[in-house]
């Protein structure tokens, strides 16, 4: 059992679109995101359906590949609980960016860090105002 799911038991872990379109242009072209970012974003059972109907036709290997990550890891219309229009790890992966100096301190050191990181940004903000 991975620490989500033994420390977050009602949690649904929802994976990063973005990276999935990404390991998909690398393995088979980039004519093959379009397609998974329509499957990933289906506003319906019906477009999700049609959208998968149509990479198995035109791709299955793709396809294949694409389900065996799990539609309700990632699909609008799959996932159990609302995304409210949140498909890529944005937030996450911006937030890692800013704390890279401080990210892997213990956690009262992360707190401090967190603390400082954000005086620091809001001061040099004002600054810039002036």
């Amino acid at each position: 059992m991975n620490a989500v799911e033994l420390k977050l038991p009602n949690v649904c872990h929802a994976m990063c679109c973005q990276h999935i379109a990404e390991n998909i242009h690398k393995k088979f072209g980039v004519q093959y995101k379009a397609p998974f970012w329509q499957i990933a974003r289906a506003g319906s059972e019906y477009a999700f359906d049609n959208a998968v109907q149509a990479l198995q036709r035109d791709a299955p290997q793709v396809e294949e590949y694409i389900s065996s990550i799990g539609y309700e890891n990632f699909a609008f219309t799959r996932f159990p609980w609302p995304r409210f229009g949140h498909d890529t790890s944005n937030i996450v992966e911006s937030t890692n960016s800013a704390w890279r100096d401080i990210r892997e301190l213990p956690p009262l050191q992360l707190l401090n860090g967190i603390y400082q990181w954000c005086l620091t940004t809001w001061y040099q903000r004002g600054q810039l105002r002036l």
